[in-house]
């Protein structure tokens, strides 16, 4: 698995995440690794390498697991964002399909 770290926007703390299995097959798991005092949903989305947003969904400032099913999608490479939604700022994970 991949870990990155992006800012925090409402404490500019860091926030680490991991996109876990990498390559996935079923499904696709976002972690968050420190978000202790991340008070406001994240936003997660897969872009495919065309730049199509092929999902959208939010990780409430509750949990720490976001799961994706991935059954409809075509086996390739994809990129997983996480951004705030009252920020610019962002990070993202590639990760492979087969």
């Amino acid at each position: 698995s991949l870990s990155v770290a992006v800012e925090n926007p409402s404490f500019n703390e860091p926030l680490s995440f991991r996109i876990f299995p990498n390559p996935a097959s079923d499904r696709v798991r976002i972690e968050l690794l420190s978000p202790s005092s991340f008070n406001k949903p994240l936003q997660v989305q897969i872009i495919s390498l065309q730049g199509t947003v092929v999902y959208e969904g939010q990780l409430p400032p509750w949990a720490y697991i976001h799961e994706i099913p991935l059954s409809s999608y075509s086996a390739g490479i994809y990129i997983a964002k996480l951004s705030g939604y009252d920020t610019n700022r962002s990070n993202s994970i590639q990760f492979k399909v087969n």
